[in-house]
């Protein structure tokens, strides 16, 4: 697959997690957030990266039959981080896409591309909440 493709793939993996979740599912995600706050949700996520990472990898299937993502709100938690996640690997497929980062330049042309790439994506803006307003994170929710 190239990468072109993997970068389509990761937008349609996003929308396919956005539509996972019912408009009652969001609703309630959103409460949760608002009672975790920004800082709460990061902290939830750095413990549970490796549940994530494991969700994303999962066929749909799978994510449906595994028993410990049953539970309500730990499913809604696990779709919102997977949707992070996706973002983030589309941000880096892009940019790698986009900048022609193969082998092939000499070192000191991919360090300066490479340089460019870092700046791209770790500057890129990922939404705090990826569904509707209001944004829970957001402090007059």
């Amino acid at each position: 697959m190239s990468l072109s493709s993997y970068v389509e793939a990761c937008k349609q993996f996003e929308w396919e997690l956005k539509g996972s979740l019912t408009t009652e599912e969001i609703n309630e995600l959103r409460k949760d957030c608002a009672a975790l706050g920004h800082d709460g949700w990061e902290a939830w996520e750095a413990a549970n990266y490796h549940i994530i990472v494991e969700f994303v990898a999962a066929a749909p299937s799978s994510r449906t039959k595994k028993k410990s993502w049953k539970d309500p709100v730990l499913k809604r938690r696990l779709v919102l981080g997977a949707i992070y996640h996706v973002q983030r690997a589309c941000h880096l497929l892009t940019g790698i896409h986009e900048n022609f980062l193969e082998p092939g330049p000499s070192y000191r042309d991919m360090a300066a591309k490479a340089g460019r790439v870092y700046l791209e994506i770790f500057g890129a803006i990922i939404p705090d909440w990826p569904f509707d307003e209001p944004n829970p994170f957001e402090t007059d929710y």
